[in-house]
């Protein structure tokens, strides 16, 4: 009886200790919640803060277009400030607080965007939870704009591409030129060009194989000249006609005339080495090359790529458009050939 006892006791006990611990812990964890979210909630706001503010340094909004007013009475614990931002006009308010989204995509953290007038003024709330963690007053100030400059590219072997190739390229929606030799293929591609609304250059080299457009130094003058004819008509859009100086071409006794010919037109011919071949080399990306050419503020930024860097600058190159700079055709800028 006494060892049933005993057990009796032991088991009381041992329930209501479950119980006490049980409470505690509840307790605990509450405590431990609300001093969390405290904790969280002010570490987020310094990290929303600073998110918000890079953001805004990519897209190259001035730190003098931002100003912070002091909240009087705060609407969180955690909000102490609002932001007053001067959006320049070439920015849309839009695209900023997308871009302000996307930064944001962070776990229970949500961006609320009210429209007060359309792509005039907008207010941007970040939340985390039901807490409000920065608020920013977006106003479009027409009397100010981003420094911005532009810059073209020139792609070259786009006739080593077969026609699947071809077509793929051709979906690629920006502006730019690319490089021709002057073949029956190059004629194909020239209707491609024409089709989707870019631009070419004509260059002259080693690579000329289809005889109405062979230049032989066994050839007549009235036939050289033929060679000439056949690829000003054939090709009358070109922007410009270059000629390879490394080539055998150059190096004949035949190109002197050919030099001539295009002269007496009063049409550009110049050395391909009068463009800007944009080269990584083994050790560099291509995308880091060209945004340390951009950086350098180069009067020109036109560049010589081949087909595949231009897939992989496509990030870059709507980095650059965020940015409030401009991807546009090579003739807007001469091709970068100094005057």
């Amino acid at each position: 009886m006494k060892l049933f006892r005993d057990k009796n006791k032991i088991l009381t006990f041992l329930l209501i200790t479950s119980v006490v611990l049980l409470f505690v812990n509840l307790l605990i964890d509450k405590l431990l919640m609300h001093n969390s979210s405290k904790i969280y909630t002010s570490v987020s706001v310094s990290v929303i803060n600073e998110d918000f503010e890079n953001v805004l340094r990519e897209l190259r909004v001035d730190d003098g277009w931002i100003r912070k007013k002091k909240i009087k009475k705060k609407e969180a614990d955690s909000l102490s400030f609002a932001y007053y931002i001067r959006v320049p006009k070439d920015l849309a308010i839009p695209l900023l607080v997308d871009e302000v989204s996307k930064k944001m995509d962070i776990p229970f953290v949500r961006t609320v965007s009210f429209e007060k007038k359309i792509n005039k003024n907008t207010t941007l709330n970040v939340f985390y939870k039901d807490a409000i963690l920065l608020q920013a007053q977006l106003e479009t100030d027409t009397s100010i704009a981003r420094k911005s400059f532009s810059f073209a590219f020139i792609i070259k072997s786009v006739d080593k591409l077969n026609k699947n190739e071809l077509d793929d390229f051709f979906k690629t929606p920006e502006e730019f030129c690319v490089i021709l030799v002057p073949s029956l293929n190059a004629e194909y591609i020239r209707d491609k060009i024409i089709e989707n609304q870019k631009e070419y250059l004509i260059l002259l080299n080693d690579e000329i194989s289809d005889r109405k457009y062979e230049f032989d130094e066994s050839f007549s003058k009235q036939r050289l000249r033929s060679s000439v004819r056949e690829i000003l008509s054939n090709f009358k859009e070109a922007k410009l006609y270059l000629y390879d100086p490394g080539s055998g071409l150059y190096k004949s006794k035949v190109f002197s005339f050919i030099k001539r010919e295009f002269k007496r037109r009063k049409l550009k011919f110049i050395s391909l080495n009068k463009l800007y071949n944009l080269y990584a080399g083994d050790d560099k990306d291509i995308r880091t090359v060209l945004e340390e050419r951009l950086a350098e503020g180069s009067l020109s930024n036109v560049f010589v790529i081949n087909n595949e860097d231009l897939n992989s600058l496509q990030n870059e190159i709507e980095i650059q458009r965020l940015r409030g700079n401009k991807l546009v055709f090579p003739s807007i800028k001469n091709f970068g050939i100094e005057p």
